[in-house]
């Protein structure tokens, strides 16, 4: 039993706290309180340059009519209860650090009295800054980090370093790199690296640019460090990039946006939404010359491959899906080579690599689909540790009635590669009609959920939420239930399936340690 207060903080060590009887896995992103009374253990797994601070100190409660009394601490719900909570999350700042060895050096300097008034300064300054760090730990180290990722991403173009990206998280530089590849799974410079070399191909594909402005567009020093890595990265030149990238494609079903997207190909006719697909909008808007509808209905498909044979323009390839008429394919091979996939029924996987082999992008799809395999272990390793066990269900607001509904991406992704849990059986795009009691006796852990934007829809929606039984839902109380977005949810091709599984992380892990 502790006779005062503790703090505990091991830096940059792996292992075990007991505090009474609670057991946390060490965070190095934390202090540790132990109130007085209170035993504590520790079983700890050294490294190079860790260090153990047991730092205990005394408090004192001033009352009201200025009389000073011994803090002894008790329970949370006591007027006298503990400084802080058992983990407060001080997410391991150099100042925090340095006032730890602040005091470890005065204490060893002797007891003098102007050690001891600058060994309470310093400790005055650290319980402050936890005290802080545990009134806003709302954002905590995960928040912070997508931020980076995130800020990564919009700064790509400039000059970036470790240093500045650990600052602006509180941290040190080394536990940035830490904390980064063990969240992400690759160090941050292979991602600032990866962004940076994906801006470079999207310049390229669109053709025309010098060289030297790409690179700095891009965030490279100069245009020769760019042409070595860039050809480290992807075996060929930029120059002999830009030039693979030059064929002519139509597309005339979104589904092959994408794949042409992944593989940094510009179609120059294809279906595009500002609203519906604002996703390849935002990618291809301003190269695609001719502008298709979206939509495979006959009269959609009929209307495309008019638009097609009035711009009277020859095409290297043109892409279709089994929607169009014989008649139709006919007039369009007067425009250029037709190419026709079974987007239906083949497995993603093999149809993304025969679209690939018909642009001479073998070898980039190769390499894109091992990304992706990482990209789903990390996202199956992260999901491991808060989700096992907790049921998603898939519902559909339609005109008057909600459905139970799973497309074959999502309930492939999240179920087959994710090894989810689903909370009633899948039968892949074939809806079922529930009512909200029907759903009260499933009550999943998860709702993801996609509303129909007309205003009938919309009105079943307003009403599911004032239902009793609907508050009553597990998911619903506890903040778990999500709506989605048809893009990228209703979809099925590469991209969309990877954006599917960084938007399932994101809202499956937003309430985990």
């Amino acid at each position: 039993m502790t006779g005062g207060h503790y703090l505990i903080a091991a830096v940059h060590m792996e292992g075990t706290i007991i505090l009474g009887e609670r057991y946390y896995p060490i965070n190095r992103d934390a202090f540790y309180y132990c109130p007085p009374g209170t035993s504590f253990s520790l079983t700890l797994v050294p490294h190079e340059e860790s260090h153990l601070f047991l730092i205990a100190f005394d408090a004192f409660r001033i009352s009201s009519d200025g009389q000073s009394a011994e803090y002894s601490g008790g329970s949370a719900h006591e007027e006298n209860g503990p400084l802080f909570p058992d983990e407060s999350r001080l997410v391991s700042s150099e100042r925090a650090i340095q006032l730890c060895r602040s005091l470890l050096e005065l204490r060893q300097r002797g007891a003098t009295s102007s050690p001891v008034l600058l060994m309470q300064s310093r400790m005055h300054e650290l319980l402050h800054l936890i005290a802080s760090e545990t009134r806003s730990r709302g954002e905590d180290l995960r928040d912070r980090l997508e931020r980076s990722r995130a800020y990564m991403r919009y700064a790509f173009s400039t000059k970036l370093t470790i240093d500045a990206l650990a600052r602006d998280m509180n941290v040190s530089s080394k536990y940035y790199m830490e904390l980064f590849s063990k969240h992400y799974g690759m160090s941050a410079m292979q991602y600032l690296g990866g962004i940076r070399l994906e801006a470079a191909k999207r310049l390229l594909a669109r053709g025309g640019g010098k060289l030297r402005d790409i690179a700095h567009a891009c965030g490279f020093g100069d245009e020769f460090y760019f042409g070595r890595r860039f050809k480290l990265e992807t075996g060929m030149t930029p120059a002999a990039f830009m030039r693979s990238r030059g064929k002519s494609i139509a597309v005339l079903d979104s589904v092959f946006l994408g794949m042409l997207a992944p593989l940094h190909f510009v179609p120059h006719a294809a279906p595009l939404h500002p609203v519906w697909r604002a996703h390849y909008e935002e990618i291809f808007g301003d190269d695609v010359e001719t502008r298709l509808s979206i939509g495979r209905r006959a009269a959609t498909v009929a209307e495309n491959v008019e638009t097609l044979l009035r711009a009277n323009r020859p095409f290297d390839l043109i892409l279709c899906s089994k929607m169009q008429e014989r008649h139709q394919t006919q007039k369009l091979e007067e425009l250029g080579r037709v190419l026709v996939f079974d987007t239906d029924e083949k497995p993603w996987r093999e149809l993304f690599m025969q679209v690939a082999e018909s642009i001479g992008a073998s070898s980039e799809a190769v390499g894109w689909l091992s990304r992706y395999d990482q990209t789903i272990a990390m996202a199956f390793g992260r999901l491991a540790k808060c989700c096992t066990g907790h049921r998603i269900l898939f519902l559909l607001v339609e005109g008057e009635k909600v459905f139970i509904h799973y497309d074959r991406a999502p309930a492939d992704i999240l179920f087959e590669e994710l090894g989810l849990l689903p909370a009633t059986a899948v039968r892949p795009n074939a809806p079922e009609a529930v009512s909200p009691a029907e759903l009260t006796a499933i009550n999943p852990d998860y709702l993801f959920v996609l509303v129909y934007q007309d205003d009938e829809t919309i009105r079943t929606w307003d009403n599911l939420q004032a239902d009793e039984d609907w508050l009553e839902l597990a998911a619903v109380r506890c903040g778990r239930m999500h709506s989605l977005s048809p893009f990228p949810w209703r979809d099925d091709s590469p991209l969309s399936r990877l954006l599917i599984v960084e938007e399932a992380l994101k809202l499956l892990t937003e309430d985990c340690p």
